[in-house]
This record gives structure tokens, sequence and C-alpha cells, in this order.
């Protein structure tokens, strides 16, 4: 299995879960709601990113596993930071509201 299928792999078992609680949120311990809310990376982002520069350091982007986990991996230009167009590039240009 080559790092973009093992990334791939839990990006599926992440988004999963991710669904699995959306599609029954009484099991995820939330009431129901009527109207469409933001999927879970709409505001992620800008949650993760304290200091307002646009961009994760790791410690920004450890209160999220699948980006700490996976932090040099989407890296890619190696700078020790996660931008959004990185994380996009990495995962799919859906998540965070994309």
């Amino acid at each position: 299995m080559t790092i973009t299928h093992a990334m791939q792999a839990a990006v599926g078992a992440t988004a999963a879960a991710l669904i699995g609680a959306a599609a029954f949120p009484a099991l995820a311990g939330e009431a129901a709601t009527t109207a469409g809310a933001p999927g879970p990376y709409a505001l992620t982002f800008a949650q993760l990113d304290t200091n307002r520069d646009g961009k994760l350091s790791f410690s920004e982007a450890f209160a999220n596993p699948m980006l700490s986990n996976n932090f040099n991996l989407i890296d890619s230009n190696a700078d020790g930071f996660l931008s959004l167009a990185e994380i996009r590039a990495a995962v799919g240009g859906s998540v965070f509201g994309g």
C-alpha cells in the first residue's frame, strides 16, 4: 500500500465516522436539525488557525487527528506548516468548505 493509498484509507475512515455521526445525530449525542448545517470541515480550518496567519503549525493541527497524524505527508513543501491548498490537495478539494 502506498502512502497515498494509506492516507486515502485514513481519510475515508474519518469521513465515514463523520458521515455516520451526521446521519444519526441522536447517536452522536446531538439534537437533530431541520436545516442543512455546514459540513464538519466548513469552519474547522478557521478554528484550528488560532493565530489567524492562514496556515496551520503542527501545534494548531494537533487538535485534528487526521491532520496531525498525516502532517508530514500533507506538508508537500516541507515548510513546517499546512496551508489550506496543501490540505485540499492531499485530502480532496471539498474539505474545509471548498
